[in-house]
Order: C-alpha cells, then structure tokens, then sequence
C-alpha cells in the first residue's frame, strides 16, 4: 500500500513537472520575438517625443547614442544612406536589434527632387537590398527622409513613402557644439516633436548622451517616428510631409 502511494505521489510529481515546462517553453517562445516588434511600454497619455539621426550609420559616433538610448530603455529613428551601410555592418545590426526605426534618406545622399521617379526608386532598392542581406531578409522600411528636407509635388506625386521632416533643427551639423545642440532642444522642446540631428559628428554623441536622460527627467518618452504617430492617433501617408505629431487640442 505505501508503495503504491510513492508511486503515485511520483506520478504526480512528474506531470507537474511535465505541465510547468510545456508552461516554461511556452512562455520563452514569446519573449523571443523578431527585433522589429515593439517591446517597449508607451503610455500614450504622456508626452513623447522623437529623437532623429541622419546620414548615418557611422560607428564611431552611432554606437555612443545606440548605448546611451540602451541604457535609457529608449528608442529613436535613424534615416541611413545606402552607401554608408557596407562600412558599418555591425552598427546598423545593433539599431535593428534594439529596436530602433530606420528609414530612407537615399543611396548617395542625393536631392530627392532633382532626380526622376525610378532614379529614386532605384536608391531605395539598392538600400532595401543591402539592409537584407546584412539584417534581415524580412525587413521593411516604411518612411523617408528627403535630403536636405527638399520635397515639391512632383515628388509627392509618386513617392510611397511617408515624407519626415522636423520641428526642431538643432543644426549640429552647422556648429558641431555640444552645448547649443542641448540648448536649442531644451528651449524648444514639446509633446509630440522631431528633433533633427546626425550621428557624424562627435559632438552629437555627447549632445545625446546629455539630452536623453534631460527628456526622460522631464517626463517625455523617447519613441520612433511610427510610435510616435501611431500613439498621437495620426496616419502616416504616402506622398505626405510631416513636421511633427503635435495634436491640436
């Protein structure tokens, strides 16, 4: 009799063992998810805001913003240039895998308007194809910045993507100045803006490296571009320009 209730105690012991690790796989199936999927906890109640690189990637710089937005549980929008992509590899693999948006800002960097519609296309393509066969096959890009910020309506004409400007210049570029980089986006700054920047220079990173934990102090969350305007309830259309996600109350 006692053996048979340690045979049956056994029994039972090794479902629950059996169920709790069918529970276990299961749950750790989730958690793997493909880098592009959002796992990050946006309250849509509270401000946000974007923070956007252009002309990368360049590791030198990127990788210092990708680590501070890292430690910060943060995400921003890099718009990349095609021919920049095969130098840095690894950096553009690390934006993919935090979770960061890319988008379009041509092959070679050039105006978006001054060239025809399957000349632009083509940089598109030649960007795509890169990002696949260095990221991931699967990936999709689904906004662009224009070059320079240039757009006209022979260009919205036949465009497919979203177009995305900015609300706030910093101008980094410019003046190459950590500190008026800092200043100009704390003097501006507010719910639902893009904030123009690019990882080339030295002084963004350490602009960055300032700036994120300031945003964050002051209750903004630091979203993407599609985050952004997905939560401000705002559709993003083809052939439409963009300057911010600012709702009119």
């Amino acid at each position: 009799m006692v053996m048979k209730m340690k045979k049956k105690a056994i029994c039972i012991c090794l479902s629950i063992i059996f169920v709790l690790c069918i529970i276990f796989s299961s749950v750790t199936s989730i958690l793997v998810v493909q880098p592009d999927i959002n796992m990050n906890f946006v309250d849509p109640s509270k401000p946000m805001v974007a923070l956007t690189y252009d002309d990368g990637p360049y590791s030198a710089v990127t990788d210092r913003i990708l680590d501070v937005l890292q430690e910060y549980n943060s995400r921003a929008t890099f718009f990349i240039v095609g021919d920049r992509i095969e130098k840095h590899p690894e950096t553009l693999k690390r934006m993919y895998e935090q979770q960061h948006e890319l988008g379009h800002h041509t092959y070679s960097h050039i105006d978006m308007t001054s060239v025809s519609a399957s000349e632009l296309q083509n940089q598109f393509d030649k960007t795509e194809k890169l990002l696949k066969e260095l990221v991931n096959e699967n990936i999709n890009i689904k906004i662009v910045r224009p070059v320079f910020g240039n757009t006209n309506k022979t260009l919205a004409s036949h465009i497919n993507y979203p177009m995305i400007l900015w609300s706030i210049d910093t101008l980094d570029w410019s003046h190459k100045n950590t500190s008026r980089t800092v200043e100009e986006v704390k003097k501006e700054v507010s719910d639902g803006d893009i904030i123009l920047m690019h990882d080339l220079f030295e002084p963004t990173a350490k602009a960055t490296e300032q700036l994120v934990p300031y945003l964050i102090e002051q209750g903004y969350q630091i979203v993407t571009i599609s985050e952004l305007f997905m939560y401000k309830n705002i559709k993003l259309e083809n052939g439409m320009t963009y300057r911010d996600a600012i709702v009119d109350n």
